[in-house]
């Protein structure tokens, strides 16, 4: 359970701040080599989950790519093919195209007037960034938020193909203990709790959906 719970509160972390990054980028500043980066960030979208974990895999294994490279500069690389480590970048990798998508449409939601009207108020970037900008695509955000964990939280794939065999996240608990063990009650107990856990995170998606349409007057 602490595995799961980590790899998610990381992952989901990884995943927002980066989404964050690449939406505004474009936004407060424009050119090519934004919509270059909100353009790579969809790729993953279209790479099917288990062929990304075999390639994050080799890629970090012990004699994979990182490590060859540093060889070739005489230093010893990190090794982190079958570890959490893993498990966290092939989550983030996964979870990063519909957060992104989520952010940049939030983003591009936003009225250029009113951020025109806070630079000439004299705000800074990050003012805007933090008072204007992030509160008014709060919901888009949270949507990616929610939507992010709860992937994460119920992921089989990717710790499966990546992490190590023990401690391992529920989801690969659930199918190890039910079909490798024969222990089904095992199964359904740790079926519930993340059931459990993924609806105290939709309950925060619902409050604060809830609490944007009572501050629009719409219930």
């Amino acid at each position: 359970l602490g595995v799961t719970v980590i790899v998610t509160v990381v992952s989901t972390a990884i995943v927002i701040a980066l989404s964050l990054a690449i939406a505004l980028n474009p936004r407060l500043r424009g050119g090519r080599l934004a919509s270059l980066f909100a353009g790579l960030a969809i790729v993953p979208l279209f790479i099917p989950v288990v062929i990304a974990s075999w390639a994050i895999l080799t890629f970090y294994s012990g004699d994979g790519f990182v490590r060859t490279v540093f060889a070739l500069v005489g230093l010893d690389g990190p090794t982190w093919g079958y570890t959490t480590v893993a498990v966290v970048i092939g989550s983030v990798w996964t979870s990063l195209p519909f957060a992104t998508l989520m952010a940049t449409s939030g983003m591009q939601g936003i009225p250029d007037a009113m951020i025109e009207a806070a630079r000439d108020a004299g705000a800074s970037t990050w003012a805007i960034v933090t008072r204007v900008l992030v509160p008014l695509a709060a919901i888009p955000l949270v949507i990616a938020t929610t939507f992010t964990a709860i992937g994460v939280l119920g992921s089989f794939t990717v710790p499966y193909f990546t992490g190590p065999n023990a401690p391992s996240m529920l989801g690969v608990d659930i199918s190890k203990y039910f079909t490798g063990f024969n222990h089904p009650q095992q199964s359904i107990v740790m079926a519930v709790v993340v059931f459990v856990l993924a609806s105290g995170i939709a309950f925060l998606y619902v409050r604060a959906n809830f609490r944007s349409a009572k501050k629009e007057g719409r219930v």
